[in-house]
C-alpha cells in the first residue's frame, strides 16, 4: 500500500504599521508576530525624533511568509551645534577726524566734524550674544558726523530771525534809598535775622528773547522794597530750638606729658609740697544731657598740681608743743635708816601704796612722783637725754629719727634746735 506525501504548511504573517514607534517598541512588535529583523539608521538633528521609526521595507497590511527579515530605519539623533549668525557692521574704538565744516539742515546752521571708525560685528550663537564675542570678518571702516552745534542764525541757512521785544521783572538797583527796618522771624527751628530795604527799580530788554547785558527800561517800575537776611542759624532755646549736644568741663587723663616744676607754700600752719604737671585733656559730650560713655571732644592740655602736706616744726609758724604727760599712778618707796633719798620709784598702773617693816611705799594719781621720805641719799642720774618729739618720731630728715619711737620718750642723744627738753635717761 503507497502512503500519500504531505505537504509542509506555508504561515503568512500581516505586515505591522511601525510608524510612530520607538525603535525598542518596533522590534518587540516583530517579535512577537515571530518575524526576524534587521536595523539601518538615518541621521536626525531633531531631539523628538530620535529612536523613533524613519521606514519600513514592507508595506503595512501586506503579507510576508514567516521567516522573511523584516528590515527598517530608525531615526539616530546627531547634535546638529549652534547655528552661528552675525550682526551688522558697527563701529568701535576711538575715531580718526577725518575733517570738520558746517552745513544747513533745513533753515538750521550747523557745524560738525567727520570720525572714521574701524567696525566689527556681533557674533550670535543660536540667536543670543555672549556680550563679548565679534568679528571683524567682512567689516572696514565707516566714516561718522558728530554734530558740535546746531542753530538758528539770523541770515544763515534762509533764516531771518523775528525781531520781538519782551521785558523782564522790576528789579533793584543801585544803593538802597531807604531803610525800613529790621527783625527776625523763625524759619522750622532757626532764627532768621534781617533788614528790610528800599530800592529803585528797572526791568531788562530782551530782543527775541535775548538780554544782551546791559539794556534797561525804568518804564512801568517804580521802587522795590527788598529783604536783606542778616544771619540765619539755630539757637539754643529760640524758635522751639533745643540744642542737643552739651559739653562737660576740660579733664585731663592718660599719663602726664612733663612736669612744669615744683615748691612748697604754707597753708595755715601747714607746709603744703607741690609739683605741677601737664596732661592731655578732654571734654565729655553729652546728647540731650547724656554721655554714652565713650564720646570725647578734644581740649587744650591742662595742668594739674599734685600735692602733699604736713605741719612741720618751724615752718609756716607751727612749732611742735608735746602733749601734756598723762595722769597715772606714781608710786615712791620709802626705807628706814636707808639714808637720804634713798627710795625706790615705779609706776606700777594702780594705787599700790603699802607700809610693812622698815618701808613705806606712797601712790599718787598725777604725773609726778611722791617726795622721798627715805633717810637714805637722793638718787644720782647719771645718763642725760632729751625729750623725743613728733618730728623726731615721724620725719626721717631728723637726726634722732632711729632713736625715738613714741613722743616725750628719753631718748633723743641730739638737740640741734634747742626746743627739746633735758630729761634723766638712767639713776646710779
Amino acid at each position: 500500500m503507497r502512503r500519500r506525501s504531505r505537504k509542509k504548511a506555508i504561515r503568512k504573517i500581516t505586515v505591522p504599521n511601525l510608524s510612530g514607534l520607538t525603535r525598542s517598541q518596533a522590534q518587540a512588535a516583530l517579535s512577537a508576530l515571530g518575524l526576524t529583523y534587521s536595523e539601518s539608521t538615518t541621521n536626525t538633528s531633531d531631539s523628538l525624533l530620535g529612536n523613533t521609526i524613519y521606514s519600513q521595507d514592507f508595506t503595512a497590511g501586506s503579507t510576508v511568509v514567516n521567516g522573511t527579515v523584516f528590515p527598517f530605519v530608525y531615526y539616530n539623533y546627531v547634535d546638529p551645534g549652534p547655528v552661528i549668525t552675525y550682526g551688522p557692521c558697527e563701529a568701535y574704538g576711538s575715531g580718526t577726524n577725518a575733517g570738520s565744516g558746517t552745513q544747513c539742515s533745513g533753515n538750521y546752521y550747523q557745524s560738525y566734524t567727520d570720525y572714521t571708525y574701524n567696525t566689527r560685528k556681533k557674533i550670535y550663537s543660536n540667536g543670543s550674544w555672549d556680550g563679548t564675542s565679534y568679528t571683524t570678518s567682512g567689516c572696514g571702516t565707516t566714516t561718522e558726523r558728530t554734530i558740535n552745534s546746531s542753530s538758528q542764525v539770523d541770515g544763515q541757512c534762509g533764516y531771518t530771525a523775528p525781531v520781538s521785544i519782551t521785558y523782564g521783572p522790576c528789579e533793584a538797583y543801585g544803593s538802597a534809598i531807604a531803610n525800613l527796618g529790621g527783625g527776625s522771624y523763625c524759619s522750622g527751628t532757626t532764627t532768621v535775622s534781617y533788614t528790610d530795604y528800599r530800592y529803585n527799580a528797572r526791568k531788562k530788554i530782551y530782543v527775541n528773547g535775548s538780554w544782551d547785558g546791559s539794556s534797561y527800561t525804568t518804564s512801568g517800575c517804580s521802587t522795590v522794597d527788598s529783604r536783606n537776611i542778616d544771619s540765619s542759624s539755630q539757637i539754643d532755646g529760640s524758635c522751639g530750638y533745643v540744642n542737643p549736644v552739651t559739653y562737660g568741663p576740660c579733664e585731663a587723663y592718660g599719663s602726664a606729658l612733663y612736669s612744669t616744676g615744683s615748691g612748697s607754700y604754707c597753708s595755715g600752719t601747714y607746709t603744703v609740697y607741690y609739683t605741677d604737671y601737664v596732661y592731655p585733656a578732654q571734654k565729655k559730650i553729652y546728647y540731650y544731657g547724656s554721655w554714652d560713655g565713650s564720646s570725647y571732644s578734644g581740649c587744650s592740655p591742662t595742668t594739674v598740681r599734685s600735692t602733699s602736706s604736713s605741719q612741720v616744726d618751724g615752718s609756716c609758724g607751727y612749732v611742735y608743743v608735746p602733749p601734756a604727760p598723762a595722769n597715772e599712778w606714781y608710786c615712791t618707796e620709802s626705807y628706814n635708816g636707808g639714808g637720804v633719798g634713798n627710795c625706790g620709784y615705779t609706776k606700777p598702773g594702780y594705787n599700790n601704796s603699802a607700809s610693812g617693816s622698815g618701808y613705806s611705799r606712797q601712790c599718787t594719781y598725777g604725773t609726778s612722783y611722791p617726795g622721798c621720805q627715805s633717810t637714805n641719799p637722793a638718787p644720782v642720774c647719771t645718763s642725760y637725754k632729751y625729750e623725743c618729739k613728733s618730728y623726731d618720731v615721724t620725719n626721717s630728715a631728723s637726726t634722732n629719727y632711729y632713736d625715738c619711737y613714741s613722743v616725750g620718750a628719753c631718748t633723743a642723744p641730739r638737740n640741734p634746735d634747742g626746743s627739746r627738753p633735758t630729761c634723766c635717761a638712767s639713776y646710779a
